[in-house]
């Protein structure tokens, strides 16, 4: 992957994650792998997969602990 590729990657994770007017949590999930592991050092959470990612986002979209 080219530094570009990796610049927009980040960026476009960084405004669906961080976006109060983004509620799909799809939009997230489409930037991950399958087999993701996801680590939320703030919560201690480690998520692994994009079922266990889904179910994080949704709460914390909520605002769900």
């Amino acid at each position: 992957m080219v530094t570009s590729d990796l610049e927009r990657m980040l960026d476009d994770w960084a405004m669906v994650w961080s976006s109060a007017e983004n509620n799909d949590p799809e939009r997230v999930l489409s930037l991950f792998a399958d087999d993701c592991v996801f680590e939320d050092v703030t919560f201690g959470l480690v998520a692994r997969g994009k079922k266990e990612l889904s179910r994080f986002r949704k709460q914390s979209l909520c605002g769900s602990p």
